[in-house]
C-alpha cells in the first residue's frame, strides 16, 4: 500500500538521514526524543538505528517536519 498523504509527502521514503537532520535542525538529542515520546533513551537508540526500518513515531515527526517546510 502506498502512503502518500498531504502535499504528496511520501512517508515510505523517510530515511535515518532525514531523522538525523530533523534532530540537528531542532537541536534535539535522543534524550529529548525519549522525553517527548515517553520512552527510554535506549529505546530511541534501538528504534532509530540504521539497521532498522524508520519507526512509526519517527515517520510521524518527519511528516510534520516536512509538512511545516512545505507550508512556509
Amino acid at each position: 500500500m502506498e502512503n502518500k498523504l498531504v502535499l504528496n509527502i511520501d512517508v515510505d521514503n523517510f530515511t535515518h538521514e532525514d531523522f538525523k537532520n530533523f534532530k540537528k535542525e531542532f537541536k534535539l538529542t535522543n534524550a529529548d526524543i525519549a522525553l517527548i515520546t515517553g520512552t527510554s533513551i535506549q529505546n530511541i537508540k534501538n528504534q532509530s538505528g540504521k539497521n532498522r526500518p524508520v519507526s512509526k513515531w519517527s515517520r510521524a515527526l518527519l511528516f510534520m517536519w516536512e509538512l511545516n517546510k512545505q507550508t512556509k
